[in-house]
Parts: structure tokens; sequence; C-alpha cells
């Protein structure tokens, strides 16, 4: 996969490099994107409850936080900061 590469000079070697972080950029935007909307979703479903819920503690961010670190097997802490 990587041994391609090898064969490339030095310019191309910093044009790939460039690629790619572009490419990841793209990425991290749709994901933070992503986390916006479900941030946003479950705020806004945890308004619509209101207070009648009273076998639960956890608000929109809370859920939100618990699912991207579930989904990206993240500490509470990362995923809180991800969130934020």
């Amino acid at each position: 996969m990587f041994e391609s590469l090898l064969e490339l000079g030095p310019a191309a070697l910093v044009a790939e490099v460039e690629a790619t972080y572009r490419q990841e950029s793209m990425l991290v935007a749709r994901r933070m994107a992503a986390v916006a909307a479900l941030l946003r979703d479950r705020v806004a479903a945890a308004e619509r409850v209101g207070g009648r819920v009273e076998h639960a503690e956890i608000d929109g961010f809370d859920q939100t936080r618990a699912e991207v670190a579930a989904a990206m097997n993240l500490s509470p802490l990362a995923a809180s900061y991800l969130v934020s």
C-alpha cells in the first residue's frame, strides 16, 4: 500500500503530504459538523422533555459526549473536549 511512496522523489512526497493533509482536514470538518448536529439534536430533545423525566439526570451535552466517546473509543474527557 505504501510501497509506491518509496518510488517518489522529494517534491512528489511533499505534494503527497499536502494532498493528504487537505483530505484529512475535510474529514475532520465533516466529523465536527456531525458532532455539532448531534449535539443540536440531543439538546433540543432534552429541552422538549424538560423536567418530565424523573429517572434520568443526563442532559443533551452529556448524552452527546457519551455517544461520541463510544463511537470514537475516546475517554469521557476527550469526548467532552471534542463536543464542546
